[in-house]
């Protein structure tokens, strides 16, 4: 509904309101009532009622899920009939009341619509962009991201960290119970790869040796020592998390580390961030909107205390983040980039040998090298730059909102 049917929706609400107040003053004090009652002072209360009317229908709608664009036209068609009849039967302003008419009206229905733009319907992805594009220049500016060209073709360049900016986006539509879209024709990613690989073992190399640019939590390059083991080539799918959750995973306190069941008692989890029980059926918060679980995609929104607990019930493990290099770069993954970001079991530490660069840059890894957990690869809205067997992405365990996943790993006898 553009902004022309919200007018007309507005002018339908006043002139409601108008008929539903006159009812009332006559019904309790008469017509005498009436009469004493200015234009303006008729034309106020008459939008507030409407408004209250309005909002109260909103909201209904809105919490039984059936709230669409779709229903909004339709209600704005009648909501503009009933204005006609009412209009022509209830307004009898003089010309004082019309001048303030057609002076006010204006000013409120555009303080109401761009109200009801930023607060109920979903920008499209040019509001989106510019509206965080500013803050994105200012991180990039302050930290010195580097930029990546988008697919659309109205930005032509955007810092690095506007992965963040999409998973902020995300996280706001979801507390919106209308569930809007960012993109409708969002596409989510399928897990690919099947069976496990087994790992080159013994001492390893890990960490950036090549020439270019790489944060300073990926250096320096070192020695470890892998012992023999096979690591999944796909990710864990929701199909496979539906299983989980329909064997008591998140019911059974044996699974679960005891900050992770600490965590999942508090935040009450059943499910993965972003997921919902519909009439027995499991939907997911995506950037396309609110849409059924797709068994073939893989899981993302887990922490990373669920993230051990399936490995925990799968009878396997979480790959370290040495692991995962070192399988990263014999191309053993089949979706190691651009699906999902995958927890490891190594808590974010430094390197041996590592020194934070000088300056503001410094404290920009360095200062974080406590209580959080390492994860690897990308996630499909990771920028191509950020995307190497190298880089090492943090977060707190109990994080759910970023593009989060699931990788397994089984150690050979």
């Amino acid at each position: 509904m553009g902004a022309i049917g919200f007018f007309a929706v507005c002018i339908a609400i006043i002139a409601i309101g108008w008929a539903i107040c006159e009812r009332i003053w006559i019904h309790s004090d008469g017509n005498d009532a009436l009469q004493q009652t200015t234009p303006l002072e008729r034309l106020t209360a008459a939008a507030v009622a409407g408004a209250m009317l309005w909002l109260g229908v909103n909201w209904l709608l809105a919490l039984t899920h059936t709230l669409t664009r779709a229903s909004l036209l339709i209600a704005a068609v009648a909501c503009m009939i009933a204005a006609l009849i009412l209009i022509r039967r209830n307004f009898a302003l003089p010309r004082a009341g019309v001048f303030a008419l057609i002076v006010c009206l204006p000013i409120v229905l555009w303080i109401a619509y761009v109200l009801w733009r930023g607060f109920v319907l979903p920008p499209d992805n040019h509001d989106a962009l510019a509206y965080h594009f500013p803050k994105a220049v200012f991180m990039a500016e302050t930290h010195g991201y580097g930029y990546f060209v988008t697919a659309d073709p109205r930005v032509t360049v955007l810092p690095a960290n506007y992965e963040l900016l999409l998973t902020d986006i995300l996280h706001a539509f979801a507390s919106n119970p209308l569930a809007p879209p960012y993109d409708k024709c969002w596409q989510t990613p399928q897990v690919a790869g099947a069976g496990f690989a087994e790992l080159p073992s013994g001492i390893q190399v890990i960490g950036f040796t090549g020439r270019g640019y790489c944060f300073d939590n990926e250096l320096p390059a070192h020695r470890v020592f892998v012992q023999p083991a096979r690591i999944s080539r796909s990710l864990v799918s929701n199909a496979r998390w539906l299983e989980f959750m329909e064997d008591g995973g998140y019911l059974t306190p044996s699974l679960w580390l005891s900050d992770g069941w600490t965590a999942l008692e508090t935040e009450q989890w059943q499910a993965p961030g972003y997921w919902r029980n519909v009439d027995g059926a499991w939907f997911s918060m995506t950037l396309g909107g609110q849409r059924a679980i797709d068994p073939d995609a893989p899981v993302t929104h887990v922490s990373y205390y669920e993230a051990d607990a399936f490995a925990r019930w799968a009878g396997k493990h979480l790959p370290s983040e040495a692991e995962w290099e070192i399988a990263a770069r014999a191309d053993l993954l089949g979706d190691g980039f651009g699906a999902a970001w995958q927890w490891t079991r190594s808590a974010y530490l430094p390197y041996p040998g590592y020194s934070a660069v000088p300056g503001a840059l410094g404290e920009y890894n360095g200062k974080f090298m406590v209580n959080q957990m390492v994860l690897r690869g990308s996630s499909h809205t990771t920028p191509a730059d950020h995307s190497r067997a190298t880089y090492r992405n943090l977060f707190y365990p109990s994080a759910r909102w970023q593009f989060s996943g699931v990788r397994l790993l089984d150690y050979l006898a």
